[in-house]
C-alpha cells in the first residue's frame, strides 16, 4: 500500500506517475487484455463474434467495454453480410463511412481494436483472453 499525503491510501497497481488510474472492477465473467489482465468486457456485453479484420483476423464485438481508451479519430466501414461482419479501416473515400476510433487498454496502453460512435467496440480476439 502507498499512503498519499492527504491520508489516502491507494493500490499499488492504480498508480501512475502523474495521478491515479481508476480501474474499474467486476464480479461478472470477463474478457481480460492479454498482456496486462485487466478487465476489458462483460461477457454478457458481447454482442456478436462474428466480425472480421483483413489483417488482424477474428474481433469480438462488445455493446459496452470497461478500462478501456478511446484515441483519434479516423473514417472506417463495416460491411456486414448475414452474419458476418468485415471491418475496413481504410476504406474508399466517399463511401459510406463511418467515424472510428482506435481502442487501447487503460493499463497497459495495448491496441486492442476499434470504437464506432459508441454503439460498437470492436477488439481483436488474440488481444484478449
Amino acid at each position: 500500500m502507498i499512503k498519499g499525503s492527504v491520508q489516502n491510501t491507494v493500490e499499488e497497481d492504480t498508480c501512475l506517475m502523474m495521478g491515479i488510474l481508476f480501474i474499474e472492477r467486476s464480479e461478472d465473467a470477463t474478457y481480460n487484455c492479454k498482456r496486462c489482465k485487466t478487465q476489458l468486457g462483460k461477457t454478457n456485453k458481447l454482442k456478436s463474434i462474428h466480425y472480421q479484420h483483413p489483417t488482424f483476423g477474428l474481433c469480438f464485438c462488445f455493446n459496452k467495454t470497461m478500462n478501456t481508451k478511446i484515441v483519434g479519430k479516423f473514417p472506417m466501414q463495416i460491411i456486414e453480410m448475414h452474419i458476418h461482419a468485415l471491418i475496413d479501416d481504410y476504406p474508399i473515400p466517399g463511401s459510406d463511412n463511418d467515424p472510428g476510433s482506435y481502442l487501447h487498454c487503460n493499463t497497459c496502453n495495448d491496441f486492442l481494436g476499434w470504437a464506432t460512435n459508441g454503439e460498437k467496440y470492436i477488439i481483436i480476439k488474440n488481444r484478449i483472453e
